[in-house]
């Protein structure tokens, strides 16, 4: 989120401005107009997202009237279930934003008043896109989708009310606060807050004791201790993820004054994000998964609590170009590792590569939503972390983040992205998708950019420390 921020301007000034002013500095104005650009960007990317695969065919207007008011009322499998709630999910955004963009910065009591407004109107929005997909014949309509909409809305503006201000009060307040070391805590609290929330994402609970029992019979829920799933490219990949969501955990432990090792709480973390996933059909819940969670939450633990000895390095930029060398080998092996073969026929390379130009998310509509959402998050936060290693290393070399820098990680990045869709042509099954490439570089672009906002290079006041001496001296204020 993006504001014009005052500089200590006098009082006299103030009061001739026409903008209101914020405890943080900020102006109201330009936080609504940026929640308002960002709720008719998520609208139009719910619009785009709603009529992939772009398969128009032509119907009467009339005729079009008629079948919608026979729109069915599906009777979903526990299977599809996730869908439903992703189509809940997915207007959540819109509709906050949009709440925020009427209220922040004028009296709660507008706000109230023109929920019943904003609630109708994206109700409205849902409604027209579940008939526009009827010149999508790709695309389900049922009054499933519908409900799941409208409920997005309604959950929506409501968490406006119930956390909106002081959401957008406390990024603004991690914008302005003075040290790395403050910024980064409050990093590591919110991939905690992120790592439950993916845990119990997408929600699709089971409800009787057969559904349960089809989890387990799908091999969702295991306590076998057998070593041949490991060997998987999807075991592997599990304990990865299992390990992931307890590491912030146990950074976040490391960092903390206390000298004291806090393993029984990282195991009760562990245990108890394994155990949720129990209930959550498509979440898989395994012994291996729990020991990996574990791992994951000591080593990140480990990592902080004995910064005083690697800290010393950090200050050498050619470890985090080396980090970020090493990091785009590991995308690549990652993004292409599950290649069987490499193609030898002419006719069917042809044929990948005429299907290699789509629009963008084309292809992932041939997944389920939910598959089709965290294969996207995946990806941005593959390239998402890199973005971050290659902003580091500008960071300790220069003591800043340069907008020269971003520009040439933006091109290794796309160069990155276009070598491995081009690779996937030949390497069946993987699927090769032009326009992953963007998303790739999006993904980098996020990483940089939280590493701006990390660094100070928004907020009150950049880290004034000299060239290389900047960040090995934030991480010693965490001592």
């Amino acid at each position: 989120m993006i504001h014009r921020k005052v500089k200590n301007l006098p009082t006299t000034d103030r009061n001739k401005q026409t903008d209101r002013w914020n405890e943080h500095g900020f102006i109201d104005s330009a936080t609504r107009w940026t929640l308002a650009a960002a709720m008719w960007m998520t609208i139009v990317l719910l619009i785009y997202a709603s009529i992939v695969p772009l398969d128009f065919s032509p119907m009467p207007f009339d005729a079009a009237i008629t079948k919608f008011q026979n729109t069915p009322w599906l009777n979903l499998e526990i299977d599809r279930r996730a869908d439903w709630v992703a189509n809940a999910l997915v207007v959540i955004p819109s509709a906050f934003f949009a709440m925020g963009a009427v209220d922040w910065g004028r009296p709660r009591r507008l706000a109230w008043l023109t929920l019943p407004a904003t609630i109708f109107w994206l109700s409205a929005i849902v409604i027209a896109i579940e008939f526009l997909q009827l010149w999508f014949p790709t695309r389900t309509v049922s009054q499933n989708d519908i409900a799941a909409g409208i409920a997005g809305a309604i959950l929506g503006c409501c968490s406006w009310f119930i956390a909106g201000r002081w959401v957008v009060r406390r990024f603004e307040a991690f914008c302005t606060l003075e040290s790395m070391e403050q910024r980064i805590r409050w990093v590591l609290a919110a991939l905690c807050a992120a790592s439950i929330f993916y845990t119990l994402f997408p929600f699709d609970f089971v409800l009787t004791v057969d559904e349960l029992r089809q989890k387990v019979a799908e091999g969702r829920l295991r306590w076998d201790f057998q070593l041949g799933r490991l060997a998987s490219w999807e075991g592997m990949k599990g304990l990865v993820l299992a390990a992931g969501k307890i590491l912030p955990f146990g950074l976040w432990f490391g960092l903390a004054r206390s000298k004291r090792f806090p393993g029984l709480r990282l195991a009760l973390i562990a245990i108890g994000l394994e155990v949720v996933q129990v209930p959550i059909y498509s979440k898989h819940a395994t012994e291996w998964e729990l020991f990996a969670g574990l791992l994951g939450g000591w080593l990140g633990w480990w990592i902080t609590a004995s910064r005083h000895q690697w800290m010393p390095w950090v200050r050498f930029a050619w470890i985090w170009n080396l980090a970020s060398l090493g990091w785009m080998a590991v995308i690549f092996v990652a993004f292409n590792g599950r290649m069987r073969s490499i193609l030898d026929d002419g006719e069917l390379i042809r044929k990948r590569w005429s299907e290699f130009f789509t629009p963008p998310l084309l292809k992932y509509y041939f997944t389920s939503e939910y598959s089709a959402l965290t294969n996207l998050a995946g990806k941005l936060g593959m390239f998402g972390l890199l973005g971050m290693l290659w902003a580091i290393a500008g960071f300790v070399q220069t003591g800043h983040c340069s907008l020269r820098r971003f520009w040439i990680g933006a091109a290794v990045s796309l160069f990155l992205g276009v070598t491995i869709e081009i690779t996937q042509v030949y390497l069946p099954p993987m699927v090769a998708d032009a326009s992953d490439s963007a998303i790739y570089t999006i993904g980098y672009a996020m990483g940089y950019l939280l590493v701006l906002v990390v660094s100070g290079g928004i907020g009150r006041q950049r880290n004034k420390l000299p060239p290389r001496d900047a960040l090995s001296a934030s991480a010693q204020g965490i001592e």
